[in-house]
Order: C-alpha cells, then structure tokens, then sequence
C-alpha cells in the first residue's frame, strides 16, 4: 500500500502547458488562461517576426490547448516521479519545483516550435520556430512564475526544521506514547515516540482496503473491551474491520470517546485529534494542500500554517493527533512523522498510514 503518490501533488500536465499554475482551476485555465497566453505570444510573434496576429492567434490557441493536453495525457507516467519525490525531504522542495519549472518550458517550447514550423506560413525555417516559440514562451512565462509564486503556499518548508531521526530532535520525545500505523495492507505495526524500531503486532490474513482515506479508530464493546478498527469514519459502523483487542482499560485514545462507546467523530476540515492536556495548540485539517496544517496558539495568541502549494509539488497531510507539551503526529507522502510545535521541528518516525496514537498501550 504505497500512498506517497498522494503526498507529491505533482500535477499530471508536468510536460508543456500543462504544468502552469492555472492547472489548479481546471475549466477556467482551460478556457480563459489558454486564449489569454495565446493572445500574449501572438503579439509577440507578430511584432518579432512579422506574423499577422489574426494567422499567429488560433494557431497558437490550437498549440497551448494540444501542449495541455499533451501534459495530461504524459503525466500519469510523471507520477512515478512521486517515490523519488517523496524522499526529497531537507528543505529541498524549491529544488524540485524550479526543476520541474524548467522541465515544463523546455517541453513547451519544443513542442509549440513544431506547431508553428508546420501551420505558419512565416516560420518557414526550424531555427526561426525555434526562436520565436522561445520568444512567446520566455514572455508568456513571465507572466505564468510570478503568478505561480503568488498562489503557492510556502509555509510549510519554510516554518518547518524537516530532520532525519527522531534523534535530531531538540527536545526529547515523550514516554509513554505509541503510535500504531498500517505499515502495508497485510500487517499493523507499532512504534514508540521516544525511540525504539518499529515492531509488528498484527500480521493479517487478509488485505486492508487501500483507500487514502481510511485509518485505524479505537471502537469499544458494550462490555468495555477495545478493538482497533480499519475504517473510513470513526462512526459506528455494522460491520467494522477489527484489528486487534486491548487488554480493558488499557489505551487511552486521543478522542473522547462517546457515550455508545465509539469514538468521537473526526470529519475533514475540521480539528484534529487531540489529547487532555494538549489546550494550548489547535491544528484545524483542510482539504487543500495550501491549508491542511493550520495551527493555533492560544498561549502566543498566534495562528502560523505548516501547509505546502505549488503547481508541482505538495504536502498533503493527514491523521494530525495534537499532543501534550507541544508535540503532534501527523502523516505526508506514506510517512508518519513527529512534529515539535514549540520548535518547529519534524522527524520521521515510520511509513505506514491511518496512523492512530494511543497512551499507556498494553500490547
């Protein structure tokens, strides 16, 4: 069960046109961003080199609409990209993001010099559609950046200190915690916040659904007795995947649990899980990969985002539990991390998914 492909928003139009920010508002770049590009690099092959505008315009319109979909139709082949990606880590993601930026204007060019060498009667010669297809897109692209820096979100990386181990972290993990994730769709595993490997405790026979979405949720018996559950809502559910049994009384989940005895629901766009003790941070969890981090400290009276958007790349975070003392686990890109909040520090602590955090575990 791979799920770094959803941590890597690397959209499918990575080649040519594809790739430019208005990608992010679908039928509105499709429309009005494409014949506005078009009308921008027609002036400026009109006025470089002597194409009539009214020849230049719907070629150039049929060249941006083909690049676009030339950029869809290559992208899923892209999305292997997203394991190498997802390693990137260390601050590197401006890195990936300018390379991706050069890799989408080298393919731009190349593909629209063959459209206008094969429908222009002015662009008779390869090095002048070489050219004037480098002219119209070193323009129209310096429209396309800055306008892709204003919409992404760089909080995230910038905010954010990303470490390597546990080990580098400033302050010591707490004791006492236990994460237990899906580490693959056949075996639960469980890890420790103050150290340790991970360990299996749970190997299934039979497959767990593969769906981003679903998670592990503690569901309590009438008789008191703990399950862990494989589900894609915390609510009540007539036919739950049970997982394990805890000991009675022997985990506190990080949800208040309900009075029929399930847990609490935890919906998208809202707060994340939370522990007692845990008052001074919110973190409110949103769909949009720009805002799916957003934290608030009622002590500093302050509100700061851990999200990241570009039109390449991006951090899709999930199953934030906040902790006492500063600290929260939160997934990204397959991983399950440990997050300082005082610090703003993050460390790896193991792949997996539907991570849920537990106190004082018995197993």
């Amino acid at each position: 069960m791979d799920y770094r492909a959803f941590e890597v928003g690397l959209i499918p139009g990575l080649l040519a046109n594809g790739g430019t920010p208005f990608i992010w508002f679908g039928l509105l770049w499709l429309t009005v961003g494409n014949l506005a590009i078009a009308g921008l690099e027609a002036l400026v092959l009109a006025r470089g080199f002597g194409v009539p505008s009214s020849e230049g315009y719907p070629v150039l319109v049929a060249a941006n609409f083909g690049t676009a979909l030339l950029g869809y139709l290559v992208g899923p082949w892209l999305l292997g990209w997203s394991a190498w990606l997802a390693e990137v880590g260390a601050g590197r993601e401006v890195m990936v993001v300018a390379l991706a930026w050069f890799v989408t204007f080298a393919a731009t060019v190349l593909v629209e010099a063959v459209v206008l060498r094969g429908f222009l009667r002015g662009i008779d010669r390869w090095r002048t559609a070489f050219k004037a297809s480098l002219a119209a897109n070193a323009v129209s692209y310096t429209v396309l950046v800055p306008f892709a820096l204003m919409i992404s979100v760089w909080d995230g990386p910038v905010l954010l200190r990303q470490l390597d181990t546990v080990g580098q972290l400033t302050r010591t993990p707490p004791s006492g915690v236990v994460v237990y994730v899906a580490a693959s769709n056949t075996s639960i595993q469980r890890r420790p916040l103050n150290g340790g490997p991970p360990k299996e405790v749970v190997a299934l026979n039979t497959s767990l659904a593969s769906n981003w979405w679903d998670a592990l949720y503690v569901a309590v018996s009438p008789t008191g007795r703990r399950h862990l559950k494989w589900s894609s809502t915390p609510e009540p559910t007539t036919d739950p995947t049970l997982i394990l049994d805890f000991l009675p009384g022997g985990v506190t989940e990080a949800t208040k649990l309900r009075a029929d005895g399930w847990e609490a629901p935890i919906v998208n766009d809202s707060f994340a899980r939370s522990f007692p003790g845990s008052d001074r941070y919110r973190v409110l969890t949103m769909r949009w990969p720009g805002h799916n981090f957003e934290v608030f400290d009622k002590l500093k009276r302050r509100s700061f985002g851990l999200g990241f958007q570009s039109p390449f790349l991006a951090w899709f975070w999930s199953n934030h539990t906040v902790l006492p003392d500063g600290w929260c686990v939160a997934e990204r890109g397959g991983k399950v991390l440990l997050i300082d909040l005082d610090r703003l520090e993050s460390a790896p602590l193991t792949r997996g998914h539907g991570a849920l955090v537990v106190l004082k575990p018995t197993l």
